[in-house]
């Protein structure tokens, strides 16, 4: 009964620990896709904005050779151009906080399986007082922080 008690015991950790990396696995492919994407979207505003500032610089120049009804067609999309890159920037600059946001809830998951693999090597009568701190610690004001905005939060 004690040997089947302890193979229960010893699958239900497997379990626990193949479910975790698992998830760290979904996790960090989720967070390199983030990524990736990000990259090849600020590549294309970069490619956008320098698009509308040649634009405008034609516009300047055929100002410059007197044809003026182009230059201003030329320099108001030039304008447009860099307006719409411009919400491409900001865009990217939203993506890249909330990556970041995800990155830091990322690091604090490691840290807690961390903690408790840790309190899992101390004696039995440490291991119990360690992983009630812990859980203590994770629950206290869980409440009102789920109950937060986001901007509340940062404060």
């Amino acid at each position: 009964v004690r040997r089947q008690r302890q193979m229960c015991i010893r699958d239900r950790e497997d379990i626990y620990e193949n479910s975790i990396k698992m998830s760290y696995k979904y996790l960090d492919q989720y967070y390199l896709q983030t990524r990736e994407q990000a990259q090849k979207g600020f590549f294309v505003t970069v490619c956008i904005s320098i698009f509308g500032a040649a634009l405008i610089g034609v516009g300047i120049l055929a100002m410059f050779l007197e044809k003026v009804e182009p230059s201003y067609i030329t320099c108001a999309s030039g304008v447009i151009t860099e307006f719409i890159s411009a919400i491409f920037f900001y865009l990217y600059n939203k993506t890249v906080t909330s990556m970041s946001k995800y990155h830091n809830k990322l690091v604090l998951s490691q840290n807690i399986s961390i903690a408790l693999k840790v309190a899992d090597t101390l004696p039995d009568s440490d291991k119990t007082k360690a992983k009630n701190t812990i859980i203590d610690e994770l629950l206290k004001d869980v409440n009102s922080y789920l109950t937060k905005s986001d901007t509340e939060n940062k404060k």
